[in-house]
């Protein structure tokens, strides 16, 4: 049961947490708690991802 407590405490920081969450935008009133934490959640990998492609590409010489 241990291994399972350490993946319950990473499962709020993984990219497909919120993935299910765009189904609220059909319900009236729209529930917008998790639409907006999976937008930011999304927004943070793309920041990160992109940061450390741009890093990598930036080290490239592609002039030549």
């Amino acid at each position: 049961m241990l291994p399972q407590r350490r993946a319950d405490a990473l499962q709020l920081y993984l990219p497909t947490r919120y993935w299910l969450s765009f189904v609220d935008l059909f319900r009236d009133p729209i529930l917008w708690r998790d639409v907006l934490r999976g937008v930011a959640l999304q927004g943070v990998y793309l920041l990160v991802f992109l940061g450390a492609a741009w890093a990598n590409f930036s080290t490239k010489d592609i002039t030549s």
